[in-house]
């Protein structure tokens, strides 16, 4: 979505600033007809194209889009009082040519029944402006005009509206399949764990048991005593290292096996894995860490390998996603994406 919306701002600053080169030529050849109100409204068109423009291309993009359309707004409504004299039957003012991006633009930033009542709003504005106000004699010509900026400006909004839901479809199934691999690593864990002391179960506990149905005699049962109270003393060792530690052999593991269900495109190695133990806490945050780099890799970085490298070797562990792709520059990424600094860094 983010993506979607950086393209969406500069798709539209390129617009405007190419869009606003129609309304000022047909301003500029009208200019006869101004008086200082009119041509001080050109001028503030003018800037206000070249600002929002250049700011579609920033974070700022869609407040300079809403002020973009609120300006052209103002400029409609002050069109009658910027001509000394009025224009030839039929003969739109310049403002025509610069309504339909204004309010669509507009409507791209907004969202809820703002949108659609600023469509209204200008569509009635030139409706009255252009029909009645500058002339009855274009009323007719006036209420084409107003219909087809309505229908017009709802219609890409709509595109845009549909766009918009369907990459936010795809950004809930990447949190989700996120979510998955990070809920089959804690599952993959649990069950490793369920297997040791499954074990432990059947080497001693089990041991204890055929050792007290044999017990016949003192000798016999005060062995079977020990075995049971040796078999106690493990489970509960079992029971309270479970939730304080994991293996750093078991986090590559389970993050290989997640990996690999996330894209067919990465790579796994493994080296030095088994010698450090790891807090549950610190393991949860590395599992999370690393599976949101991977997700970053497959779903920006247009790579075709991506390397998830586990490395673990005095007391350290060391974790790294690479692809070939295109890369980006850390120090670029805009503050409001929380992929790095959120789900990574922290």
């Amino acid at each position: 979505s983010n993506r979607l919306e950086s393209l969406l701002g500069r798709i539209v600053g390129t617009a405007l600033i190419l869009n606003g080169l129609e309304p000022l030529l047909n301003g500029v050849g009208q200019l006869g007809s101004m008086n200082g109100i009119g041509r001080f409204t050109l001028f503030v068109f003018a800037a206000n194209c070249l600002f929002a423009g250049v700011a579609g291309w920033t974070p700022l993009a869609r407040p300079a889009f809403i002020s973009h359309g609120i300006t052209v707004m103002i400029i409609l409504a002050l069109t009658p009082f910027g001509f000394a004299q009025y224009l030839g039957d039929g003969q739109r003012p310049w403002v025509w040519w610069a309504l339909g991006l204004a309010v669509v633009f507009f409507g791209m930033s907004t969202t809820g029944a703002a949108r659609y009542f600023f469509v209204v709003i200008v569509s009635s504005g030139w409706l009255a402006v252009f029909g009645f106000v500058m002339g009855t004699a274009n009323s007719d010509i006036a209420v084409l005009d107003a219909l087809y900026l309505a229908v017009f400006s709802l219609t890409i909004i709509a595109l845009v509206d549909l766009v918009r839901a369907s990459v936010a479809r795809v950004d809930d199934a990447n949190s989700q399949a996120i979510s998955s691999s990070v809920e089959q690593a804690r599952v993959d864990a649990i069950e490793r764990e369920r297997q040791r002391l499954d074990a432990l179960v059947h080497d001693q506990v089990l041991h204890s048991l055929l050792l007290a149905a044999k017990a016949d005699t003192a000798a016999s049962r005060n062995a079977a005593a020990q075995s049971a109270q040796q078999a106690l003393l493990a489970l509960s060792s079992a029971r309270a290292d479970r939730p304080q530690t994991a293996s750093s052999l078991g986090l590559c593991q389970a993050l290989a096996k997640a990996a690999a269900k996330l894209d067919a495109r990465v790579e796994t190695e493994i080296r030095g894995a088994d010698s450090i133990i790891i807090p549950a806490d610190v393991a949860q945050a590395i599992t999370e860490a690393t599976l949101q780099a991977l997700d970053n890799a497959i779903q920006h970085s247009k790579a075709s390998k991506i390397r998830l490298s586990m490395i673990a070797s005095g007391g350290r562990l060391d974790f790294s996603v690479l692809d070939d792709g295109e890369g980006f520059r850390l120090e670029r990424v805009p503050r409001n994406r929380i992929g790095i600094s959120t789900s990574i860094r922290e």
